[in-house]
C-alpha cells in the first residue's frame, strides 16, 4: 500500500498548490508556536466555522493558512524544486 496523497484515477499528477502569502504564513507559525502538532487542527476548526457561517472571504484566507501549514511542515522536495 502507497503513503501519502493519492491522485485520482486519470490523473497523472495534483497541481501545484498556490503560494502562500507572508500573512498566512505568519497565521501559520503563530498556530505552530501557540498549538504545537495540533495547529493543522485548530486552522481546520477554523475554518469549518467559517464554512458553516458563510464567510468565504475569511473561509480563502483560512484556506491559505492551511496550505501554509502544510508547507513549512514539508520535509521532502517537490520534483525540480531547488533547494533554499
Amino acid at each position: 500500500m502507497r503513503a501519502g496523497p493519492v491522485t485520482p484515477p486519470g490523473v497523472t499528477e495534483r497541481p501545484p498548490k498556490p503560494p502562500a502569502g507572508a500573512n498566512a504564513l505568519r497565521r501559520a507559525f503563530d498556530l505552530v508556536e501557540e498549538h504545537g502538532d495540533e495547529a493543522e487542527i485548530m486552522a481546520a476548526l477554523k475554518a469549518d466555522e467559517l464554512f458553516e457561517a458563510g464567510d468565504q472571504a475569511t473561509l480563502a484566507e483560512w484556506m491559505e493558512v492551511l496550505y501554509a501549514l502544510d508547507e513549512i511542515r514539508r520535509i521532502v522536495r517537490r520534483p525540480g524544486e531547488l533547494p533554499n
